[in-house]
């Protein structure tokens, strides 16, 4: 599977850290991407597809945080739209 979306495009949104009492910039959502999926079976090809739109989503504390300070956004911020 391999799916595509310019980086500037996503969505940067916050997810909840209950035990920080706090939330936390944590995933990069793209929600016009595309997508290409292959299915094989002991090695043999059986089925594959494109979608020209898909909502792909990149997590992690850390790359969404670099994603923020990449857009300038400032610190404690945990959220942005797309460029």
């Amino acid at each position: 599977m391999t799916g595509r979306a310019p980086l500037g495009r996503a969505h940067v949104l916050p997810v909840p850290l209950p035990s920080e009492k706090r939330n936390s910039a944590g995933a990069i959502e793209h929600l016009s991407g595309e997508l290409e999926v292959e299915v094989s079976r002991f090695g043999r090809h059986v089925w594959s597809d494109h979608s020209p739109q898909a909502a792909l989503e990149h997590g992690g504390l850390d790359r969404a945080e670099a994603e923020l300070r990449r857009r300038g956004v400032p610190v404690g911020e945990t959220g942005a739209a797309p460029e």
